[in-house]
């Protein structure tokens, strides 16, 4: 591989001295020592090739991972139908198929098995941290599997290096998911796509940030597949980007437990995209998601949804659950909580957006939201939105077939300090932007309990003085 990279590569694990018995394929002696970069061929393997596991089942033949397979690649890169086995007791620099960004590659059949949690050491001020790779430029991926059910622990961890240095003129900001930290379409002539992603998990912390005495994270985009995801300006020939599809499925009873000190954009999918047009989100199996977000520090500025923390810059986006093999629309129950008492500025929190300047098309969802009491807001200066569908609109949104209150315990329990506005809508927190619906289903509302707590007390206020707006449908528009 490393002196012909274009070569294809099939992993088998043929045994020696046998034509058709296979077994693992133990890397681990070889990764710390022999580098591959650049590598632009095929890595491909097949069900064909069985083994027998420790519990006496026939599977198919695993890659033994405990450090990133390549160094780098180059366009063209391809892995297909393999399945990867990793297990180390020691931070990772980069992803565990590329140490480096994969540019202009395709992902297909894709499993990787975790045995122990994967940390991520934030040694610099930027960081760009998942499990593939850092950062995904005009990749496309077909299928994709996540499975954590057999490790203990965080799946993905992100913490300060020991010997960290921090540069005081720069701040420390990371981008984070589960897929890739990045997700960025640059390619004039290709549509980007990401589908079939299949995360399994037991109950646990897929993405955790570890706290610091001495260090603290500034800005933080993070979502269980991307934490951030953008489509490249145009070139200087004016020729626009191509699509960027995304498909996301269900992922049951996954948590994140975030922070950032000044800007926290954290979506249970992508904590922040930027510069998107014709961008659709769908599903291509039914959608039952249950996703927890725990906050873990005071925070200035935080966006907080179901699907997506922030949207910002570009124009349209669709986002349509409805599932046309079984005629049935899309679930998201989403709770934001905190461990501990925790103050917010600022925060735009939704069941599916939590803060939106695109013009957004939001059709067949139910949705659930529930917001615990440890959570604190703050600020007389700064507005705060909170609404079972989007947050804080900026923007035409049309909203169809949307049902909100499918939650066990749906609520919105929140200590607002005295003379902090806010705004809180069963369907948009507030909106300064044009709100449509385009057929008679348009909004069903039910079962959405607001409690406004007093500082002061853990039961409901009846006096608090804060300027606050709650409305059945909107806050405040």
């Amino acid at each position: 591989m490393r002196q012909n990279p274009t070569i294809t590569v099939i992993v088998r694990g043929l045994k020696e001295n046998s034509e058709n018995e296979y077994a693992d394929i133990d890397l681990t002696p070889y990764l710390s020592n022999y580098e591959i970069a650049g590598f632009g061929g095929s890595i491909i393997s097949s069900n064909e090739y069985q083994t027998i596991d420790e519990n006496n089942q026939s599977r198919q033949v695993r890659l033994i991972l405990n450090n990133s397979l390549l160094k780098s690649t180059s366009p063209g890169f391809s892995i297909t139908n393999t399945h990867i086995k990793y297990d180390s007791t020691t931070a990772i620099n980069g992803g565990i198929i590329s140490v480096s960004t994969i540019e202009g590659a395709s992902i297909d059949g894709l499993k990787i098995y975790l045995e122990s949690p994967v940390t991520f050491n934030i040694t610099e001020n930027t960081l760009n941290a998942g499990l593939i790779a850092p950062s995904l430029y005009s990749t496309q991926i077909n299928s994709l599997y996540i499975d954590t059910s057999e490790m203990t622990g965080n799946a993905l961890t992100v913490r300060f290096s020991d010997d960290f240095k921090e540069n005081i003129n720069e701040d420390v900001n990371v981008n984070v998911g589960l897929i890739s930290g990045q997700a960025i379409q640059d390619s004039e002539t290709s549509v980007m796509y990401v589908r079939n992603v299949f995360i399994t998990t037991k109950t646990q912390n897929l993405i955790s940030f570890e706290g610091s005495d001495k260090h603290s994270i500034n800005e933080a985009n993070v979502g269980l597949y991307f934490g951030l995801i953008e489509k490249e300006s145009p070139n200087e020939n004016g020729r626009p980007k191509s699509d960027f599809r995304l498909e996301i499925n269900t992922i049951e009873n996954a948590s994140m437990s975030v922070y950032a000190v000044e800007g926290l954009n954290t979506g249970g999918y992508v904590g922040s995209s930027s510069n998107l047009n014709n961008f659709s989100v769908g599903s291509s199996s039914t959608l039952n998601s249950n996703i927890s977000i725990v906050l873990n520090k005071n925070c200035k500025n935080a966006n907080i949804g179901g699907i997506f923390g922030n949207l910002t810059d570009g124009s349209e986006i669709s986002l349509n659950a409805y599932n046309e093999y079984n005629s049935t629309n899309g679930n998201i129950n989403v709770t934001v909580k905190a461990s501990e008492t925790t103050n917010i500025n600022t925060a735009n929190i939704g069941g599916i957006i939590g803060y939106s300047k695109k013009q957004t098309s939001i059709s067949n969802f139910n949705v659930g939201i529930n917001i615990g009491e440890k959570i604190s807001l703050t600020s007389k200066n700064s507005e705060q939105a909170i609404g079972g569908i989007i947050g804080h609109n900026e923007s035409k949104t049309s909203i169809n077939s949307v049902k909100i209150g499918n939650h066990n315990n749906n609520g919105i329990n929140l200590t607002v300090e005295e003379n902090t506005p806010i705004k809180v809508g069963s369907a948009v927190g507030y909106s300064s932007g044009l709100i449509s619906s385009e057929n008679t289903n348009g909004y069903i509302l039910s079962d959405l309990d607001i409690t406004i707590l007093n500082p002061q007390s853990s039961t409901r206020s009846t006096n608090n003085t804060s300027p606050y707006h709650v409305g059945g449908l909107v806050g405040y528009y």
